[in-house]
């Protein structure tokens, strides 16, 4: 019996990801940072310190360029758009967790702005030093064993992770996911959705 959904934000619950490239771009530019389109592809496979890692050289850029520096100076978070069906989530009765690359910060002004109330706990990326190791902690928590966890994500890094947890990875592809479907199809998920609303149809197989 599944237990505890752990869900991705961003691409997953809430479509962000023009706005934070359009704050990133707009902010890199102030400090002369052209980075070509094409890198953005790997926006989200890491928290923002580590994809800036790639763009920036000189350390004291990198470090006044920072995720929440980024975000802080994002005045524009109330263009994020909810994801179809993100309703359907509030009447699941198992526990809900975000677990995100994102900052914990952005995430609870981003869900306030979007009137979303119903996860039991939100963690970003300042809250671990490496999702693995957190997601292991959250599963010592609640004495859970891994199978009856499902982890939702939209990116080929979240089955993977999901894949070394030992968890039952969903991967979702829909318009605001940040990969592909064939990409997600590549790492084999567990199970793929087109819609949040799905999920609650493939819990009730698990029940």
């Amino acid at each position: 019996m599944i237990k505890l959904i752990v869900f991705d934000f961003d691409g997953t619950l809430v479509d962000t990801r023009e706005m934070i490239e359009n704050v990133l771009k707009d902010i890199l530019g102030k400090y002369g940072y052209k980075p070509a389109d094409k890198i953005f592809r790997f926006l989200g496979d890491s928290p923002i310190e580590g994809f800036l890692k790639h763009i920036i050289s000189d350390k004291g850029n990198l470090k006044k360029i920072s995720l929440e520096f980024v975000l802080r100076k994002n005045k524009n978070y109330k263009q994020a758009k909810l994801i179809k069906d993100i309703l359907k989530l509030k009447k699941i009765k198992q526990k809900k967790i975000i677990l995100s690359n994102n900052l914990t910060f952005f995430i609870k002004r981003v869900l306030k702005n979007l009137k979303i109330d119903f996860f039991d706990e939100i963690y970003g990326a300042d809250k671990f030093k490496n999702k693995y190791d957190k997601f292991k902690k959250i599963l010592e928590k609640y004495n859970l064993k891994p199978f009856q966890v499902i982890y939702v994500g939209d990116r080929p890094v979240d089955i993977l992770l999901a894949k070394k947890v030992g968890c039952i990875s969903v991967a979702i592809s829909h318009k605001a996911s940040w990969s592909k479907k064939k990409e997600l199809l590549k790492a084999e998920p567990n199970f793929l959705i087109t819609n949040l609303a799905k999920l609650t149809i493939l819990l009730k197989k698990y029940q």
